[in-house]
């Protein structure tokens, strides 16, 4: 005889360590952090305000550079928000986290290391000659050399003359 089971599966998923009491919810409410309402409306606008406020052939050239209309923007809103945004980078920027680095624990912090070493130009070197092929992205070893057809180089420019469409029909 054959029986079905039936059964439920209950799935959650966590951010953090869970709490075990009220007072432990408390205390992680209580903890002082600040908004970002009161960074963009703060002290800290009225100066970037002051420091720098872009002109309007900046925020033209900025919407150019954006790909955004230029004939039909409201400059003076593009430039409170401009404002806006230069100020809490400056604040984020003046932000130490060395303090809270400490007591940081990383298995609820970021994927990626936060002090990274530099790469330096023989690094990279380094890293490009150790590339290989990867046949399973349909890059079989060996299968075109970009400068294999090469007949002059001169000042690491190669002048390719013939042979790219030999095989085409």
């Amino acid at each position: 005889m054959i029986r079905a089971v039936f059964f439920r599966r209950y799935t959650a998923a966590t951010v953090g360590k869970p709490f075990r009491n009220v007072a432990e919810v408390k205390q992680y409410l209580a903890k002082q952090t600040w908004s970002i309402d009161e960074i963009l409306h703060g002290e800290d606008t009225g100066k970037a305000a002051k420091q720098g406020v872009p002109t309007e052939e900046e925020v033209r050239k900025l919407l150019a550079l954006c790909a955004f209309p230029v004939e039909d923007a409201d400059l003076q809103n593009s430039k409170r928000i401009l404002v806006k945004q230069l100020s809490f980078i400056n604040k984020l920027h003046e932000t130490s986290v060395d303090d809270q680095d400490k007591n940081l624990d990383e298995n609820y912090a970021r994927l990626l290391p936060r002090q990274n070493k530099a790469l330096t130009y023989d690094d990279l070197l380094k890293k490009i000659d150790g590339i290989k092929q990867d046949e399973a992205t349909g890059e079989p070893t060996g299968s075109w050399d970009s400068t294999g057809l090469a007949k002059m180089r001169k000042d690491n420019y190669f002048i390719v003359r013939q042979g790219l469409l030999k095989n085409r029909k």
